[in-house]
């Protein structure tokens, strides 16, 4: 039997019914009708609900990582604090997790956990009958669409350039294309292909351009097409070893502010994969760019992740080593046997020490949920370049340059939203700022700068 779909969802995950007998309301979900959910659901009723969307490519796919490890710390929040998911789909997320948890294990939910499951019901449809309800939840599963036709449409273009440049594939990559069903990934030995240089680079300028990223240094997936990090050393890169990095000092940000700041009127130095060794951490920020000197100024870079760094503590499971030190359940408050509201200060880490000189997040009080989950790696480069080797505060700020056709980058996206939400906690907010990949290739087809760079970034990244 084919389930019938609606332009509300991508895809169903079966037809449940050869499973349960729901009520004609939730039937009607299929239909896209979501405003008939029944306000006492059966058992059965939120079992097929949960069953209609695949939670655990949702998941992933809106940038909330493993379905079980994100649903296990929601309901520890949940059974800690009573909070739940604020999004419709986050918490359809849950209740598909659960009903699977129950199919899997082969026992019915205990009373505490069943209670959960109806709560999580009861949000979502109070969600639902909300005035925008309807519409936000339509958002979310437009983006996910959105995030798939971007990332195949990269692929695509991706096997094109490969086909055009790089033959026979064998020599230069690791698999052959099999229906672009991923990007194409660069052997070891061939990796440095994945950075597009100059045709006529001398030997001097291309190692130079090389080694602004030290041996080790390399992102997990440099060699995969999809690498910002490829993308950034290809374009910031080739700026900086071919001088033309103070073109950036021209151009003006999202909001119309000089990019770089009306501080800086030369470039005298630029690196990438900046360590910063006075934040106290375990493992140091990383600076995608970097401008130090009396102003500084940190350069994030993003292409098609679907979000910014995270925290990583609060996904943590059981089985982490340090779970016990280390737990989260996502609030800024103390936890277990810890003394500080905040793991990463038990473990050394100075960023709640500092934030408050920055933002107006107060840390001698708790917070709930912690401002710093999603907005982390944003605020670390904030802390990074504002405060001084000697942890005094300097002036700088941080930018993000993004790939505007990515779906997480526009209006409700992950990175979007990370990126306003962090602006508006900022004292001042000029601190951050954004531009696009776009904005910038487009000033040095204007200017006629490395025009052989901005041709090749259009062949095999339509940029």
């Amino acid at each position: 039997m084919t389930t019938p779909k609606n332009n509300l969802f991508n895809y169903l995950v079966h037809d449940y019914t050869h499973y349960f007998n729901p009520s004609p309301g939730i039937q009607a979900v299929l239909e896209g009708d979501l405003s008939r959910l029944p306000e006492e659901p059966s058992h059965n009723d939120w079992r097929a609900l949960a069953l209609i969307i695949n939670g655990w490519d949702f998941s992933e796919k809106i940038g909330l990582g493993r379905l079980d490890e994100y649903v296990t710390k929601c309901l520890t929040q949940y059974f800690t604090t009573g909070e739940l998911p604020k999004k419709s789909i986050e918490l359809w997320i849950c209740l598909n997790m659960m009903q699977r948890s129950e199919n899997l294990s082969g026992y019915p939910l205990d009373e505490k956990e069943e209670r959960a499951a109806l709560d999580i019901y009861n949000a979502f449809r109070k969600n639902l009958l909300a005035p925008s309800g309807l519409k936000e939840l339509e958002d979310s599963f437009m983006q996910i669409t959105s995030q798939d036709n971007y990332k195949k449409d990269l692929i695509h273009r991706y096997w094109q350039y490969q086909e055009r440049y790089f033959q026979p594939w064998e020599k230069y990559f690791d698999k052959a294309n099999k229906d672009d069903k991923r990007p194409p990934v660069f052997l070891e030995n061939q990796a440095r292909r994945n950075v597009i240089v100059a045709p006529d680079a001398d030997p001097e300028r291309y190692e130079r351009l090389f080694k602004l990223i030290d041996e080790g240094e390399h992102h997990k997936w440099f060699r995969s097409m999809n690498s910002s990090q490829a993308l950034a050393l290809s374009i910031l890169g080739n700026l900086c070893v071919h001088k033309h990095m103070e073109m950036l000092i021209d151009l003006e940000d999202d909001e119309g502010l000089p990019l770089l700041g009306k501080e800086i009127q030369m470039i005298d130095d630029f690196k990438m994969e900046h360590k910063i060794n006075y934040l106290g951490e375990r493992r140091r920020t990383s600076l995608d760019g970097f401008i130090p000197g009396d102003y500084q100024v940190a350069i994030e870079c993003k292409f098609t992740e679907h979000e910014i760094g995270p925290c990583s503590k609060p996904g943590l499971t059981e089985k982490a080593a340090t779970y016990q030190d280390d737990f989260c359940d996502g609030n800024y408050s103390i936890q277990r046997s810890r003394k500080e509201r905040c793991p990463l200060t038990e473990n050394g880490a100075m960023y709640w020490k500092y934030i408050p000189c920055f933002f107006n997040w107060k840390n001698d009080q708790n917070n709930e949920p912690c401002p710093l989950h999603y907005k982390y790696q944003l605020v670390r480069n904030i802390l990074a370049v504002g405060l001084k080797q000697d942890r005094t505060v300097t002036k700088g700020h941080a930018i993000l340059i993004y790939d505007e056709r990515n779906p997480s980058c526009q209006k409700y996206g992950k990175i979007y939203e990370a990126f306003t939400g962090t602006r508006k906690a900022l004292n001042d907010p000029n601190l951050l700022r954004k531009i696009s990949w776009q904005r910038i290739t487009k000033s040095m087809r204007e200017n006629k700068i490395l025009p052989w760079l901005t041709e090749g970034i259009a062949i095999k990244y339509g940029i």
